[in-house]
C-alpha cells in the first residue's frame, strides 16, 4: 500500500480486519514517522 491518504487509511481498515499489510512510501522522513509513531500525521493525523 502506498503511504498517502488512500494507502495509510485502507492499510488501517485491513489491519483493523486482522491483515498484515506492508505500507510504502517514498519519503524517508514520513517512513521513520510511521514507524517511530505507528501513525501517519501527514495523511491520517491521530489515528494510530
Amino acid at each position: 500500500m502506498g503511504a498517502g491518504s488512500w494507502g495509510t487509511t485502507f492499510a488501517k481498515l485491513l489491519c483493523d480486519a486482522g491483515g498484515e499489510v506492508t505500507l510504502w512510501g517514498r519519503r524517508p522522513d514520513l517512513v521513520d514517522a510511521v514507524n517511530e509513531r505507528r501513525e501517519n500525521t501527514d495523511y491520517l493525523p491521530d489515528v494510530p
